[in-house]
């Protein structure tokens, strides 16, 4: 039942965007160091370490996958109170 309630089809919902802006980051990570090369310093993170954290990717992953479930079990609660 809490499974079901889970909706576990939605969850793409969730995953999808955090794989997207990982590898979005990663990718220009890459791009500044190889396309831009050494630029002068202009912008306060333009030396910002820009090394990919996996440890944040899989905290985004399992936030963004709590707020989905957490929105399915709020929806039904929602429709089982107005009587739907």
């Amino acid at each position: 039942m809490w499974v079901a309630g889970a909706r576990p089809r939605t969850l793409p919902a969730a995953i999808v965007p955090v794989v997207v802006g990982t590898g979005g980051y990663s990718a220009s990570g890459e791009l500044h160091a190889t396309v831009l090369g050494e630029l002068p310093c202009r912008w306060p993170c333009a030396d910002f370490d820009r090394q990919l954290s996996w440890l944040n990717a899989i905290l985004a992953l399992i936030v963004a996958l709590g707020i989905q479930i957490g929105t399915n079990y709020v929806n039904d609660y929602g429709r089982w109170s107005a009587g739907h």
